[in-house]
């Protein structure tokens, strides 16, 4: 299974965390692949499901399904597992995590609703042939009514995608009508992990989606609405309209509007509510969701090595717009962030190794008496030479920050060097008894004043090996700053007479 991340309680978070135990529980073997892990994870993984941010962890792993949820974790999958047959999920019309991925990477699609089954058709381009419709369930034995009737005139606001809208005035006027009111969720309050049985304790849930189909479940009157609009409370009359559309945005027709909500609340009829309890819990039940997930698994894996059909170069156009997305690969910040560092610092690993290649060779084909002369910085034999304590500027150039170290090791291990001379320059002529020290550690091994604009050091190294070093700094002393590694010379000693 894949699924964006696992860190929250979001409604494919935690469908992903219900059907992989569901499976597990029916002698399946699951593993969820997920760019980002937290605290969800922490549901799946003390219950044998393994969870993974790395692909490579499931190099061994051989699924016989796919199940994916989102497009770049499920493509990741998919290069992984070419010849695996596959399912993948549409959860959200609008969401860019939810564009569809080329119509030959599953063999069969599922929309969670009429707007994701067209999103399916028009923007994926799958054969209608092969798309199942499969709406949101709830976990009827977590939602189940309380014993004790909730006090009537009690509301559980539930807000989603982080935008308060007008949840906090339908709470004053709530209240201001002397109802007792909750507020949980992104943008409104706590994130619970107890939701069904908060909702058991409140008479009236406004919420959409899959919170809506578990405040059904647990007896709640329920009005469909979350900050970006209303549909209205649901009734006998609506459900199936609703439970298409998967009581989502596509219902939010309305403005949240306190006053348009309240009348809402004041059209419950407890003899409709009942009914509409017996019409709907045969049908949103995780049982019965899973009977028909399960169904669509094994007609995926019916159809191993018949690809949707799909046009190359669309799917093709699809995967490009991906990757030029303004939020490319679905990664989450953390996630993204992680890859830049371990990038960054794999690159400066291949670099270093590339410098001190390149320095070995420079020194292995010097001639007689010739000197290895250096102006370059960024790459090359030069950047083999700079440790810690220097300032990159533009055009390869470094400049002392502190305490500039300068590494022989490398230099010392391919022949014998007499001598390093080292040109350094200064934007500004160095004031009267400026000069640059060179250190061994704590030890001054030599001072070398400033002459205006440049400074030269010239360094026998027998005085930087004296006690075994291969390593040396230079730090500057005096009112001046800025002084530039302009050039360096490495001296190879004369080689012995022959004979």
């Amino acid at each position: 299974m894949t699924n964006i991340c696992l860190t929250g309680r979001t409604g494919t978070e935690l469908v992903t965390v219900e059907c992989a135990l569901r499976l597990v529980a029916g002698g399946d073997t699951v593993a969820v692949y997920t760019p980002e892990k937290g605290a969800t994870a922490g549901m799946l993984l003390p219950r044998g499901v393994m969870v993974t941010d790395r692909i490579r962890d499931l190099d061994g792993f051989a699924p016989d399904l796919l199940h994916g949820h989102h497009n770049t974790p499920f493509l990741v999958a998919r290069a992984a597992f070419p010849d695996v047959p596959a399912t993948w999920s549409c959860h959200d019309f609008r969401s860019v995590w939810d564009r569809p991925p080329p119509a030959h990477t599953a063999q069969v699609f599922v929309a969670h609703s009429t707007e994701t089954a067209q999103r399916l058709r028009i923007e994926g381009g799958v054969a209608e042939a092969r798309i199942r419709m499969l709406p949101n369930a709830a976990d009827l034995a977590a939602c189940s009514p309380p014993a004790v009737p909730p006090t009537p005139r009690s509301a559980l606001l539930v807000g989603k995608g982080g935008a308060p809208g007008a949840f906090p005035a339908l709470a004053e006027a709530l209240i201001a009508r002397g109802w007792q009111v909750t507020s949980v969720g992104r943008g409104l309050g706590e994130t619970v992990s107890n939701l069904p049985d908060l909702m058991a304790a409140h008479a009236v849930v406004v919420s959409s989606g899959r919170a809506a189909l578990e405040a059904l479940g647990a007896g709640c009157a329920v009005v469909c609405a979350d900050a970006r609009g209303l549909a209205g409370l649901v009734t006998t009359e609506n459900f199936h309209a609703l439970r298409r559309r998967n009581f989502g945005g596509a219902t939010l027709l309305r403005p949240l509007d306190p006053a348009l909500v309240l009348a809402e609340i004041d059209a419950i009829d407890a003899g409709d509510q009942a009914a509409l309890r017996a019409l709907a819990v045969p049908e949103i039940g995780l049982d019965l969701y899973m009977e028909r997930l399960r169904a669509i698994h094994a007609e995926a894996i019916a159809l191993a090595g018949q690809p949707s059909p799909g046009d190359a170069m669309r799917g093709a156009e699809t995967m490009e717009a991906m990757l030029a997305s303004p939020r490319p690969g679905g990664f989450g910040p953390t996630h993204v962030a992680r890859l830049r560092e371990e990038h960054a610092a794999r690159l400066a690993r291949v670099e270093g190794e590339a410098a001190r290649l390149a320095l070995r060779l420079r020194l292995a084909t010097l001639k007689p008496g010739e000197r290895l002369r250096i102006a370059e910085w960024r790459r090359g034999p030069g950047a083999a030479l700079l440790g810690a304590g220097w300032a990159r500027g533009d055009g390869g150039r470094v400049a002392i920050a502190g305490r500039a170290q300068l590494d022989l090791s490398e230099a010392m291990a391919q022949r014998r060097i007499a001598r390093i001379v080292l040109h350094l320059a200064c934007a500004a002529p160095a004031p009267e008894g400026a000069v640059i020290e060179v250190l061994d550690g704590a030890r001054v091994i030599a001072t070398v004043p400033a002459q205006g604009l440049q400074v030269v050091v010239d360094l026998d190294t027998r005085l930087i090996t004296a006690e075994g070093a291969k390593a040396f700094a230079l730090c500057p002393r005096g009112e001046t700053a800025g002084w530039a590694l302009a050039e360096a010379e490495l001296v190879p000693e004369a080689p012995p007479p022959r004979g």
